[in-house]
Order: C-alpha cells, then structure tokens, then sequence
C-alpha cells in the first residue's frame, strides 16, 4: 500500500488513471456520499461540528488526489496534460464549494 502511495506521489502512475479512475469516478463517489451523511446528519439535529466535520472529511484526500493528477501529468507529456490539470482544479473547487 505505501509502495502504491510512493508511485502516486512520484507521478508514476498513468494520468488516464489518476484522473478518470481515480479522481472523476471514486473521488466523486467518495464526495457524494459524504456530502449526502453530512446533510444527513445536520438535518437529524446532530451537532452542527459533527456534520461540518463530516463534510470536510474527504478534503486530505481530495487535495491528494489534485496533487497526484499535476505530477502524473508532468509526467506523462499527453496532449491532454493541461485539460487534466484544470480539470482537476475545477473538480477541487466544486467539491468544496458545493
């Protein structure tokens, strides 16, 4: 697991990967599930923190995965390096907007 971690972090991995498999479909997933329990959880008159808290869970991992996306495409040399790069940029901003 910490050797997958390492490659992340070295921009090994594929772009196609990091950005579609891993950043589109799971990070999305991860985002709206969580968004969902926290609304969830601050319409069942939980603690206001409690729910906040839940809504800000994924950030690390979020922020993670934008920085994994920016080395893979250095790395990479596609043409669509750049589009994967704002991509990645707009899909932080609206998960943490939103």
């Amino acid at each position: 697991m910490l050797a997958t971690l390492k490659r992340y972090a070295k921009g090994e991995v594929p772009l196609g990967r990091v950005f579609l498999n891993d950043m589109l479909i799971f990070g999305t997933i991860v985002n709206v599930v969580t968004g969902g329990a926290a609304l969830i959880s601050y319409a069942s008159d939980v603690p206001g923190w409690l729910a906040l808290s839940i809504f800000l869970l994924p950030v690390p991992y979020n922020v993670a995965l934008c920085v994994f996306v920016w080395r893979s495409a250095a790395r990479s040399g596609s043409g669509w390096a750049d589009l994967a790069r704002v991509g990645s940029v707009l899909w932080l901003v609206m998960f943490l907007v939103v």
